[in-house]
């Protein structure tokens, strides 16, 4: 998963997704870009949006993007849809702090390398959010609202540090050299 939180003066995705060689990326929304079969119903990249995507090969690549820091929302998120959410704040932030307020409307957001924020049961594996990075938001009610990202500028929790501890005392190790870690 995979966000924006500049803005620059080429958006489209073959200027910024074309950047590295992908076998597929998609939105939340059925948009996909494919560039070995010609296919960009993309378009322009939203900054708003996050982007699953599928790398070519197994090293590692790197987009780089520069403008404008963008807005920090207002992001729509959808009752009944897996939501598909970009980080926009510059700096990381514990997540409980990102979705102060929000608690009781969440049921789930997660990170593509298997971190879970789940308020209602008190469950936060998904320790912070970073710019970058996109995640999967799913609501609890039949109401989806407009979400605006804190201006920052807090210290982490006590909740976010007590989770990112348990996180690492709970790891597995058997098998550790064995196991792909794919998030899935």
């Amino acid at each position: 998963g995979i966000s924006f939180n500049v803005q620059a003066e080429d958006m489209s995705a073959t200027s910024i997704l074309g950047q590295v060689e992908l076998l597929i990326a998609a939105d939340d929304g059925g948009s996909y870009y494919v560039p070995g079969f010609g296919i960009d119903n993309i378009g322009d990249i939203d900054i708003f949006e996050g982007y699953a995507v599928f790398p070519n090969g197994v090293s590692d690549q790197t987009i780089t993007v520069e403008g404008l820091p963008a807005e920090l929302g207002p992001v729509s998120i959808n009752a009944f849809q897996v939501n598909s959410l970009s980080y926009l704040p510059q700096d990381c932030m514990g997540t409980d702090d990102v979705f102060a307020g929000y608690e009781n409307q969440i049921l789930v957001v997660q990170d593509d390398a298997g971190g879970f924020y789940v308020p209602s049961f008190g469950v936060m594996s998904l320790t912070d959010m970073c710019p970058g990075y996109g995640y999967s938001i799913f609501l609890n009610g039949a109401e989806g609202f407009d979400f605006t990202y804190p201006d920052g500028g807090m210290a982490r929790s006590f909740t976010s540090i007590a989770w990112e501890s348990y996180n690492e005392e709970s790891a597995s190790v058997m098998y550790a050299d064995e196991i792909v870690r794919t998030g899935i």
